[in-house]
Formats: C-alpha cells, structure tokens, sequence
C-alpha cells in the first residue's frame, strides 16, 4: 500500500518531468560527499534542481508524465537534474564535472521533450547559453543601428570641425 510520503513524491516528480526543458539522468556512485556538495553547488548557482531519487518511484512519475520508457535510464544509483530556464545549462556543468571526476557517468537526457543519448549531451554542452544568444542577438540588433548613427552624425562633425579650422583662421 502506497504511504502518503510516496504519493506525494510521485506527483512532485510528475509535476518536475512536465514542466522541465531539460531533465539529465547521472550515475553519482563514487562521488564523494564533497563532490557532490560541488556539483549542487554548481546547479544551484545555474538554477537546476538536482535529485537522488528512487527508480521505481520515478518510473511511475516520468510515466505519469507521458514518459514511458525510461527503464534504462532509471537502473542503479540514479540522480536526476531539472531545468526548466536554460536546458543547455546542466549539459555544460554535467559534461564538464563528469571530465574533471570520472565517478560521475552520464545516462542520457530529455531535452525539449526529445530523449537523447550521452553523445548528445556533449554536443548540446558546445552550445551556447541562453544568456550568450540573447547577448549576441543584441549586439547584431545594436549594430546597424550603431553605424546609422555614426553615419548621420559624421557631417555634423564635419561641418563642426570646418567651422572651428575657419575660426580659428580668422582669430590669427
């Protein structure tokens, strides 16, 4: 019989995997304590909630949620990371803590409701962040505008600079 604990979990994690744009399956066995302490610090700084979690309770969430063959994903020591801001964001800190401590393995992904495997995970890690294309999507906004500027205001300048060489002409 389900506890109330249980059920509540279940319908937590549900809510997780239906809002999230991006949810990494990890293997932390071997981590240390202070390992895994960095890694959460880490996605608590990319706000990514990060989650040991219990695969027959998860099984019966991600199925909840439209998810119905994550068997693989969910064997062993299972934690799980949820983002539902920036998707990239826990590829780059996954893919880059998995290279530096080799006791953290990679299982695969849902990304944007697309189930991917560990080589997709390093090739959405090379991506930009959410932050970066928003950056550089400004700044090719700001540019033309920047030269139209620079444009019109460049015989002003010039009829500005003639005047001050003819007044200073006169005053010798």
């Amino acid at each position: 019989m389900p506890t109330p604990e249980k059920e509540q979990f279940v319908e937590e994690m549900a809510q997780k995997f239906e809002d999230a744009s991006g949810i990494y399956f990890t293997d932390y066995l071997g981590l240390s304590v202070d390992q895994m302490n960095a890694l959460r610090s880490q996605f608590f700084d990319a706000a990514v909630d990060y989650k040991v979690v219990k695969n027959r309770l998860t099984k019966i969430s991600a199925k909840q949620a439209g998810y119905e063959d994550m068997g693989d994903l969910l064997t062993g020591p299972t934690a799980i990371a949820f983002t539902d801001d920036d998707p990239v964001a826990p590829a780059k800190i996954l893919t880059e803590f998995s290279e530096e401590n080799d006791s953290l393995e990679l299982k695969g992904c849902i990304f944007e409701g697309q189930r991917l495997g560990i080589d997709r995970i390093k090739a959405i890690a090379q991506l930009p962040s959410r932050e970066e294309l928003l950056q550089k999507f400004l700044g090719s906004v700001q540019s033309p505008m920047r030269n139209m500027v620079n444009i019109l205001s460049s015989p002003m300048q010039n009829l500005v600079n003639a005047l001050g060489q003819v007044k200073e002409q006169k005053s010798e």
